[in-house]
């Protein structure tokens, strides 16, 4: 098993003096955009710049934007001519970043007062961390006000030990907000992989895990994710379909990228499909049990579950899913209610081990 070195608390306390670059794409987030700017602008402790780019947003983002700058001058505004989508956009704000530590923070969401300096006092002791993260407070409309800032010590992890973590989770482990990444490693990797918007950050956080260590600050919450009716994940990728053949095609990417060159890199691929596999099918379980997609569509579970795994389709576990997908007898009803209880208390746990550890 993997080592993990755990640390009681910061092991510095003298106050950063590094900057740290804030790259924010926009597209027609406008009533979200001063909340977001307005967080980072707060943060005490750090030398700041924000880099707004609008990517020809038929709102009032623009303007907004436009104002932003004009209040303060470590705000920049980047226009778009044109819509270029999140993926490049946010290459975009990634390469205008020149400080020392980069956030990278959609226009929705936010960062809680004290974040940014417990990363980077983090990231000053340990120059082989490529990023840190930490638990993000999901909220709606409204933001806020109160958080747990009590730190119970840094978590740090060989990358490849991270990545194994998450290949055994099969999901990405990060929302976004809660992170502050070192510039370097970012330039090392590049940004994000067009080839895979649907997936793009859990690529991300891979490669950039395949150049250095990754931390997390055990306790407190480290960044603001917000939750509503025209986020990406409830618009253009919504769906468990979508996001799932997202998954298998980060992971991919990642290994053919980067991946098969770690210690460990077959190995890992092996396993990364095995449990890609293994998740298609608790999809396809927690479909029927909630009586949520139709046949046709936990039908596109099971062949993904194929297709990473032949050897799936022996097992008992698919032939159960198989029986109840096209209709069970009274028999198969009961199993469900059982299997749904069961299944219910391993998210409970799932969830648990997620808030304290990040993994």
């Amino acid at each position: 098993m993997a080592t993990i070195r755990s640390l009681t608390g910061p092991a510095v306390t003298t106050e950063p003096v590094v900057r740290v670059s804030v790259a924010i794409p926009c597209f027609n987030y406008g009533r979200f955009l001063r909340d977001c700017v307005g967080s980072f602008l707060a943060q005490e402790g750090i030398a700041i710049d924000i880099t707004i780019v609008d990517d020809a947003s038929t709102d009032d983002s623009l303007t907004i934007a436009r104002a932003l700058a004009a209040e303060d001058r470590r705000v920049t505004v980047i226009e778009s001519p044109r819509h270029h989508g999140h993926v490049e956009t946010f290459n975009t704000a990634l390469d205008a970043a020149t400080g020392e530590y980069v956030v990278k923070m959609d226009a929705d969401d936010m960062v809680p007062p004290g974040a940014l300096a417990r990363a980077v006092r983090l990231l000053n002791a340990h120059p082989e961390v490529s990023f840190v993260y930490g638990h993000p407070q999901v909220f709606g409309e409204t933001a806020p006000t109160e958080f747990d800032d009590r730190v119970r010590g840094w978590t740090i992890w060989n990358g490849e030990d991270w990545i194994a973590r998450v290949v055994e989770r099969s999901h990405n482990v990060i929302m976004q907000p809660e992170v502050v990444m070192r510039r370097s490693a970012v330039v090392a990797i590049g940004g994000h992989l067009p080839e895979n918007p649907e997936a793009s950050d859990l690529n991300f956080w891979l490669r950039l895990a395949a150049v250095g260590s990754v931390a997390r600050i055990d306790g407190p919450v480290q960044g603001l994710y917000r939750v509503h009716p025209d986020s990406l994940q409830r618009t253009v990728h919504a769906g468990y379909l979508s996001d799932l053949n997202g998954r298998v095609v980060a992971f991919d990417l990642f290994f053919r990228d980067r991946g098969r060159a770690l210690r460990r890199g077959a190995q890992l691929e092996a396993r990364s499909r095995v449990r890609l596999a293994r998740d298609a099918m608790q999809i396809a379980q927690r479909a029927i049990d909630k009586r949520r997609d139709p046949e046709k569509l936990i039908a596109e579970y099971l062949d993904i579950a194929s297709r990473l795994d032949p050897t799936v389709t022996s097992s008992r576990r698919w032939r159960s899913i198989r029986r109840r997908s096209i209709g069970s007898p009274v028999t198969g009803r009961s199993r469900r209610n059982v299997g749904t209880l069961l299944r219910d208390l391993e998210d409970k746990v799932r969830w648990r081990r997620w808030r304290r550890y990040g993994r």
